[in-house]
């Protein structure tokens, strides 16, 4: 007799946990999803790589999640639904029954690790009903020295412009030059110029004479 109760008790007992365990297992699938990050673990310093996030799961209509990392390792440039490099990336998009994906585009600017961390506010499905709202993550390496940054600055000096007279001899030319100091070293020139001089002396001396001589003619005749 009471083997036949622990026969009824045992089989009653895998009754209740097959029916406690199928609606479970039926709502976790139904519900469950899933976040992939595929990307390259390590990459060196000047390196782009892209890092590829998938949600996964049934019925996803829409994904509202984000992506945190490091930006003095690793710097962001395209593929998300947020712009700038602030460590911070959005992932918010709809989807049509396919896995949602983000191919995120980053660049590596400096050493060390930086953990690309995907976290979500919420996952819904078609009916904009919430599924769930998992997390993963990934950690990338950079090898490497950091990059110099040259970044083109300019610099705007304000320049006082102040106007400076600069006096300066004549410009001789050189044959001009040459021909002069020729002029003045030869000695038939110095004498025609003694002469010219002369001459030119005399002459002034004879019209004052003549001047004084008609100014005495007429005072004689006054007289």
């Amino acid at each position: 007799m009471f083997k036949v109760l622990r026969h009824i008790v045992r089989i009653l007992a895998l009754v209740a946990i097959i029916i406690t365990i199928g609606p479970m297992s039926a709502l976790q699938a139904d519900a469950g999803s899933v976040i992939n990050i595929d990307t390259k673990t390590s990459v060196n310093v000047g390196d782009t790589f892209t890092v590829t996030v998938s949600f996964k799961g049934n019925d996803v209509g829409r994904v509202d999640g984000q992506m945190t990392y490091d930006s003095s390792v690793v710097s962001y440039i395209s593929g998300g639904s947020s712009k700038g490099d602030s460590g911070y990336v959005q992932l918010s998009d709809a989807g049509t029954g396919e896995p949602i994906k983000f191919n995120l585009k980053f660049k590596a600017v400096g050493p060390g690790s930086s953990k690309m961390a995907v976290s979500t506010n919420g996952i819904y499905n078609f009916d904009e009903e919430f599924i769930d709202a998992p997390a993963s993550s990934k950690s990338v390496t950079v090898n490497g020295e950091a990059e110099e940054t040259t970044e083109a600055t300019e610099e705007t000096e304000a320049i006082e412009e102040t106007d400076v007279t600069v006096v300066t001899d004549p410009v001789v030319p050189e044959e001009e030059e040459d021909s002069f100091l020729n002029v003045l070293g030869n000695p038939l020139y110095m004498i025609f110029a003694l002469a010219a001089g002369v001459i030119l002396i005399m002459l002034i001396v004879m019209i004052l004479v003549s001047k004084n001589n008609k100014k005495g003619k007429h005072s004689k005749r006054r007289r």
